[in-house]
C-alpha cells in the first residue's frame, strides 16, 4: 500500500524549469532584436534611400548618407516588429 502511494507522489510530479534553457532563450531573444533593429530597421532604411552600408554592430550602424529615415529605420522596425507579435499572439487565443 506504500509502495502504491510512493509511486503516486513520484508519477505527479514535474520538474521545474531548467535555468540554463531559461538563459539560453533569453541570450537569443537580445541577439534577435538586437540583428531585428540594427540590421533590419537602420540598415533597411539605409538601403532603401539608396545609400550604402558601412558598418554594423550589435550597438551601433553607420550608413554612407545621413537621413531621418535612417535614424528612424530601428524603432520603425521594433515597432512593426511588435505589431506582428502583438497579433500573432492575440490570433492564437481566438
Amino acid at each position: 500500500m506504500q509502495s502504491a502511494a510512493k509511486q503516486e507522489v513520484i508519477l505527479n510530479t514535474t520538474p521545474g524549469p531548467d535555468p540554463f534553457t531559461i538563459a539560453s532563450i533569453g541570450i537569443l531573444a537580445y541577439m534577435l532584436g538586437n540583428v531585428l533593429h540594427e540590421g533590419a530597421g537602420h540598415g533597411g532604411a539605409c538601403i532603401l534611400v539608396g545609400a550604402r552600408p558601412l558598418v554594423l554592430s550589435s550597438v551601433h550602424f553607420e550608413c554612407s548618407a545621413e537621413s531621418r529615415l535612417v535614424m528612424a529605420g530601428g524603432t520603425i522596425a521594433n515597432i512593426i516588429a511588435a505589431a506582428i507579435r502583438d497579433g500573432s499572439t492575440s490570433a492564437g487565443f481566438r
